[in-house]
């Protein structure tokens, strides 16, 4: 340093006293400033062994020219995190959820009301923009459902943080779920709010989402459709009258265990009576409960071959597009197009050389392109030739263009979403379509829909957007919040000079482990700066405990907590707490 002085100010120049030109008087020269310094002493953990979980299911909120768009991600420990394409992919909300409840399956639902298209919100709330406006208005109103293989079917809660409105299915175990919100619904009607489930005993039940009297969503069963006595492992639903409205004129296609594909149609009885010259009650396969003259009629079954093998091929994945084909993906690695109306096998891809499985299937807006994946971790994409005739009078052929593979693991989810401001400041703009990906090795992967071939993906790796790091600075111990439990290490003390690495053994390090009883996962916690008092919050409350330390005789340190009773009023869920002092504690609840 003194070397690299000395040469500096050898190269200076003493700077000239500057003149005024009109008083005549010397103007001393401008101070140099000098750059920001700082000692600091850095403590590295290398131990805490934070794990990220793996992706289970996307779930793509519906598109809305007037709001952007939310992706719902759900992780293996039960949690479900809400992320923002216009905002950098930052987690404007999260559900903590339960270790034993995995959210399988996602669905969203639009809720779109005529007559509150105009509706004007709540004057005293305060927006940057008018599309702000707009968009916290058409977002009050959507409604992401979520099923688990524990067999409940519920309300993902992104406001208050759980899962509301939990129903049993009264079928098993749900595999699947998919809603009729999409560009060919809500367009000039109200939503109808319609969410169907396949089920484990091979039944696909249909709940449509209302308000209660505390306007709250919860779920109503309106059908119940007995399809096939195996499982139904993946649902596509189409509009096939473009003039209806709910659930009439519309077609369910199922993936079923024994593989097959089934199509359901839901239709008038009487008009089934006058075409089949047959008795209404005898003709259909499942009622609808809100409305007796309408019932679910079955019309095709398409085979999925087998090529030989003992056990059935199983349709993991199914896509409907608005002209009827159907977009199946198997366990022997195909993709495979459908003619939904006849039931012939138009085309078929390999997704892979192994035969592993098709997961997860995504549709661009246009449907012109058709992304896959599965274990695998190959996503490829299918585009339909538009510019090149077919051979016959037959719709146009498709063909596989291009491959990537960011991911290291199985892929088991894909959605496509539209990000409209590439600043991150929640501005307006043109929506430019992204497609996303996610599964075992935990990152979310985004690509261009219109570059796929020509640029890599971004991946965006699952840091948590709050730390779940908490210090204590006097008591030099620091708490790491899991999602059943809080490990609490003690840290060197400080030193003043440190001329070398200073190495503390990791298994001396840990003090103890507090936890509580439970199946919920823990949202937040803090500890006091002098760590006598540590807080933790779930989805059933608020809990405080106080911590006593004791010095052991071979150097080490144990702990022992005691819970401290809290009034009821207080005993809340909370979304933060922090320690303003080491005796007053700020918390926010979902309110």
């Amino acid at each position: 340093l003194k070397k690299s002085k000395s040469k500096n100010k050898k190269k200076e120049t003493p700077k000239k006293q500057q003149v005024a030109p009109d008083e005549g008087t010397t103007v001393a020269p401008p101070p140099v400033k000098l750059a920001p310094s700082m000692d600091v002493s850095v403590h590295r953990l290398r131990h805490l062994n934070y794990q990220p979980k793996p992706i289970l299911c996307l779930a793509t909120s519906p598109f809305d020219s007037q709001a952007a768009d939310y992706i719902a991600l759900s992780r293996e420990n039960g949690s479900v995190e809400l992320k923002s394409p216009d905002e950098k992919w930052r987690s404007v909300a999260t559900i903590a959820g339960m270790s034993s409840r995995t959210v399988d399956a996602m669905v969203w639902t639009c809720g779109v009301c005529t007559s509150e298209r105009e509706e004007i919100v709540d004057a005293t709330q305060s927006f940057t923009s008018t599309f702000h406006q707009t968009h916290t208005r058409t977002h009050a109103r959507r409604t992401c459902v979520g099923a688990s293989r524990d067999g409940t079917i519920f309300v993902l809660d992104f406001a208050r943080g759980n899962l509301s409105a939990v129903t049993g299915s009264g079928g098993g175990g749900v595999f699947s779920l998919v809603s009729l919100c999409g560009k060919q619904c809500c367009v000039n009607v109200d939503c109808p709010q319609l969410v169907a489930a396949g089920c484990q005993d091979g039944s696909i039940r249909i709940y449509r989402v209302t308000k209660d009297s505390q306007n709250k969503a919860k779920l109503d069963l309106v059908s119940t459709v007995p399809c096939a006595g195996t499982a139904v492992l993946s649902l596509a639903w189409l509009r096939t009258e473009m003039n209806s409205h709910g659930m009439g004129g519309t077609a369910l296609f199922a993936g079923v265990a024994d593989g097959t594909i089934r199509r359901l149609d839901c239709v008038s009885t009487l008009t089934n009576a006058r075409l089949t010259g047959t008795s209404a009650h005898a003709i259909s396969t499942g009622t609808v409960v809100s409305n007796e003259n309408q019932n679910w009629k079955s019309t095709h079954r398409m085979t999925v071959e087998s090529y030989g093998r003992t056990t059935p091929t199983r349709v993991w994945a199914l896509k409907a597009l608005a002209d009827g084909t159907i977009i199946s993906g198997d366990s022997l690695g195909h993709v495979q197009l459908w003619d939904g109306i006849t039931g012939t096998l138009l085309q078929s891809f390999d997704q892979n050389d192994n035969n592993a499985d098709v997961l997860s299937l995504a549709v661009s807006a246009n449907e012109c392109r058709v992304f896959a994946s599965g274990v695998d971790s190959r996503v490829i994409c299918l585009e339909r030739c538009l510019t090149i005739p077919p051979a016959s009078s037959g719709p146009p052929k498709w063909v596989m263009t291009h491959a990537q593979r960011p991911h290291t693991h199985d892929v088991k989810a894909m959605a496509m979403c539209h990000r409209r401001d590439y600043s991150g400041c929640f501005g307006e703009g043109n929506p430019n379509e992204i497609l996303c990906s996610g599964g075992v090795d935990t990152k979310l992967c985004t690509y261009a829909i219109q570059e796929f071939g020509k640029s890599r993906p971004r991946s965006i790796y699952p840091w948590p957007c709050v730390s779940p790091i908490s210090l204590a600075n006097e008591a030099r111990v620091l708490a790491m919040r899991r999602e059943d439990r809080v490990d609490l290490y003690k840290l060197a003390p400080p030193t003043t000079v440190v001329s070398t690495p200073v190495l503390v053994k990791e298994d001396e390090t840990l003090i103890g482990t507090i936890g509580i009883k439970g199946r919920h996962n823990f949202i937040c916690s803090d500890i006091a700066n002098n760590g006598r008092f540590l807080v933790l919050s779930n989805s059933t409350g608020l809990t405080l405990f106080r911590l006593d330390y004791a010095e052991e005789k071979h150097g080490g340190t144990s702990l022992e907590p005691f819970r401290i009773e809290l009034d009821r009023s207080v005993r809340m869920p909370c979304l933060a707490v922090k320690f303003a002092t080491n005796t007053r504690l700020a918390c926010v609840d979902f309110n």
